[in-house]
């Protein structure tokens, strides 16, 4: 097999896209490859000026690349992107002193490059390791595996310019990248932070959230399941006020795409979208669920990571999608994939849009996206989960910024970046964006629209029932091989505590070398033999990789305080401090990792406890030993908190009872778990039949109590939402404002010309006159191709 063939091989495993390039007829006539000194290939390529450019050292370029990385080589933390390929040997270099919490991303815009790299070295190394990506050409997706692989590490992004690469294309390996990573440092701050802030919590949540990414279909189902139809994707923003009523006109015509903050919101108006979009894993995301009574019609996108509450109290069908989060990609390991729809994701509107363009809807209206805050907050008003305190201090401490009809608003760094990965997804989406917020931020290559306008034009197609189509598509449990999977949780609890253990041990012998290095300031006998047992519990730490990976995530700081101790260690050069910083070093480093692993390990230990508890039941469903069995299982359930399956549980019961008399155990079931679906009416109406049969039974009486006072307030949230919504007049004055306002002047016409229309036909009082010169009633009522827009 030739180095060519291997090469081609190679790629299949992680960068089948780049596979069909060696399909192609890439013309290189512009490249050279020529022997340097040491008999190794060199290119020499010229560029679009005609210039001649040498990308190699011409004696050794191997030993070159070598000794540039060993200088940087304490800096190859986190992701290192290298802006040229060339024949690979920088990257090579790079690759073989990568850790396995770090990544590369070369970035090669010339693809004739790319497959004389392919056919003159082995680049095996590099293809065939899960930490490298390899993006080839302009259109290459540079941005997204930044941010993908600042996910899967901790926020760290490190960009090195080949500087003979640059002098042939300035443009390719300056703006053009320039421009593809302008954001990557805020956006790498904000994803530190969160992970600083969040981590544990990411882990948590997909650890209890596994039942259900089990038993939920995957989004892979969804795939271009809606071709051609448009979708609305709806936030909670200020101004959705103004034209939530308009949704009403787009139900079946339309996909109705919301964010979790939008769904109480648009269900108390008797809006009901066909998905709700959730990511967040903080638990205050769950207050928007809370008390709001969600029909089971709507369909449950959710992240891997999200609040457990959520994905476990909702009653309609569930989608999940694949995480680079360390901990789902080693659970993944043990189920069919889900489908990977989080492409530069930081919030929900990012996976409504993804999710929109991967069902095939060609056009993306966007509604409630204002990106900044109004007077009263960042949320519509009534719309929002945050108490007055927090919204006020989120608009106090806002910066200035400009609406569509230039006003000064609030916005804040957190919505600007939500904002700019927002507008690249524009950019790269082939349909048509439509921004009908109606008011908030601008967004480059979205077109402004009424809300109103943008329905009657592009939701238009033949009525659908969405629910119904999902529930053709609904996937099933994807399952799971129990015992390796059972067995791999059970070592990897195992490591976590000789991690905790030997790291702890470590600390003890460091202690005791700094006391002794107070003392002598000399690496005396004692002081070494001290070293060499740290040196001997250290080795054993990188064995257990993947327990690393958790502690890195529960605890980001470790890395970082790593990574910096060690950049500061090769800038010393006294041998004294060096020692004084070695043993710092290995203090913060691994009694934060002592410290660290008993949370990890407490967590671990809860999630393989709850796993046995559902295979156990799972064990008594093939064979019942009666009707009543199916009950005791539902119970069982119902403490693990799964929910759905207690329902499907109660189901199998309905059917195989041989008695309509309602039991107890089961009417009392049937009501708990109304309520905690939020299933309030339904509540009711098993409770109002349990105390027809049960009319002295405590429980009963107390649940039937319960059931009343949810849905006494659903129904009182739903009737002042009503009673305070604003009586809204669409009309083609207020539309041709609109338009006015925002510098469309062709629309403004048309609006005002069927303004004018409309005053025509109706009756007008005779005093309305005295308002109007008699040149003004004369042009009214002229003809239409004479009527004129002030600024059209």
């Amino acid at each position: 097999m030739t180095i060519y063939e291997k090469n081609v091989e190679a790629l299949k495993t992680y960068h089948p896209e780049l596979v069909v390039l060696t399909t192609q007829t890439i013309s290189t006539d512009h490249i050279q490859v020529d022997l340097t000194g040491t008999g190794t290939p060199r290119l020499v390529v010229r560029n679009a000026s005609g210039d001649i450019v040498e990308l190699h050292d011409p004696q050794d370029p191997l030993s070159v690349a070598e000794g540039t990385v060993e200088q940087m080589a304490h800096s190859l933390q986190g992701v290192t992107v290298s802006l040229g390929l060339e024949l690979g040997y920088f990257a090579l270099a790079v690759v073989r002193r990568l850790d396995t919490l770090s990544r590369l991303i070369v970035y090669e815009a010339d693809p004739a490059i790319f497959l004389t790299a392919l056919r003159e070295v082995d680049l095996t190394e590099i293809l065939t390791s899960s930490r490298v990506k390899l993006v080839v050409g302009r259109e290459g997706k540079l941005r997204h595996w930044c941010t993908k692989f600042v996910e899967q590490t901790n926020g760290t992004l490190r960009v090195i310019s080949y500087e003979p690469a640059f002098r042939l294309d300035p443009d390719a390996y300056g703006e053009t990248a320039e421009q593809e990573l302008e954001r990557i440092p805020s956006i790498v701050k904000a994803a530190r932070n969160a992970l600083v802030r969040r981590g544990p919590m990411f882990i948590d949540s997909v650890l209890q959230n596994t039942p259900e990414i089990l038993l939920a279909g995957g989004v892979s189902t969804l795939k271009n399941r809606f071709p051609g139809m448009p979708a609305i994707l709806v936030a909670a923003g200020p101004s959705l006020e103004k034209n939530v009523h308009q949704l009403r006109g787009a139900k079946g015509r339309a996909v109705i795409i919301a964010a979790d903050t939008a769904l109480g919101y648009l269900l108390l108006r008797g809006i009901v979208p066909d998905f709700v979009v959730s990511v967040d894993p903080q638990k205050e995301t769950f207050r928007k669920f809370q008390g709001v009574e969600i029909p089971d019609e709507v369909a449950l996108v959710f992240h891997p990571a999200v609040s457990p509450h959520i994905p476990k109290h909702f009653p309609g069908p569930k989608f999940t999608l694949d995480a680079a989060m360390p901990v789902y990609q080693w659970l993944q390991e043990y189920w069919a994939p889900k489908g990977a729809i989080d492409t530069e994701c930081m919030c929900q509107v990012h996976v409504g849009f993804n999710l929109a363009q991967w069902m095939g809807c060609e056009t993306i209206i966007l509604a409630g996206q204002d990106y900044c805050y109004s007077d009263e907050g960042m949320h519509v008003k009534n719309g929002g989960y945050l108490n007055v305190e927090e919204d006020a201090a989120n608009v106090a401490n806002g910066q200035p910024a400009q609406d569509i009809f230039g006003k000064p608003v609030k916005t804040n760094p957190t919505f600007l970046n939500y904002k700019a990965i927002l507008e690249k997804k524009i950019r790269q989406f082939s349909g048509k964006v439509v921004h009908a917020t109606e008011g908030g931020l601008s967004l480059e290559g979205a077109e402004l629209y009424l809300l109103g306008d943008a329905v009657a034009e592009f939701c238009q197609s033949p009525s659908i029932s969405v629910a119904n189509q999902l529930s053709e598509t609904c996937g099933q449990s994807s399952g799971i091989d129990w015992m390796p999977f059972l067995h791999e949780l059970r070592t990897r609890s195992r490591d976590v505590f000789r991690v905790q253990r030997t790291s702890h041990h470590v600390s003890v012998l460091l202690t005791k070398m700094k006391e002794r290095w107070q003392r002598v300031q000399i690496p005396d006998k004692e002081f070494q033999q001290l070293g060499k047992k740290v040196e001997r519990l250290t080795a054993l730490i990188p064995r257990y990789t993947r327990v690393r990976e958790l502690l890195h995530w529960m605890n980001i700081e470790l890395e970082r305080q790593l990574a910096e101790d060690t950049q500061t260690l090769e800038t010393l050069t006294d041998p004294k401090d060096k020692h004084a910083l070695q043993i710092e070093r290995g203090l913060r480093y691994y009694g934060g990792l002592s410290k660290t692993a008993p949370p990890l390990g407490e967590k671990l230990k809860e999630f393989l406890c709850r796993m046995e508890q559902w295979r156990e039941l799972d064990m008594r469903l093939p064979q019942p030993e009666g009707s009543s069995t199916w009950l005791d299982i539902a119970e069982g359930f119902m403490r693990l908190h799964m929910y759905d399956k207690a329902s499907q549980c109660l189901a199998s019961y309905a059917q195989k009872k041989s008695e309509a008399r309602l039991g107890l155990t089961e009417a009392v079931l049937s009501i708990r778990l109304y309520l905690e679906l939020f299933q309030f009416s339904q509540a009711v109406e098993q409770a109002e039949k349990a105390r027809e049969v049960f009319p002295d039974n405590p429980e009963v009486k107390s649940l039937w109590s319960h059931a009343k006072w949810e849905y006494r307030q659903w129904l009182g949230k739903v009737k002042a939402a009503l009673a305070e919504a604003p009586i809204t007049v669409d009309t083609h004055l207020k539309a041709g404002d609109f338009y006015h306002r925002i510098g469309d002047y062709v629309r403004a016409k048309q609006h005002y010309r069927l303004a004018v229309e409309e005053e025509r036909r109706l009756p007008i009082p005779d005093d309305a006159w005295d308002f109007f010169s008699k040149k003004d009633r004369e042009q009214s009522v002229g003809e239409e191709d004479q009527t004129t827009v002030a600024g059209s």
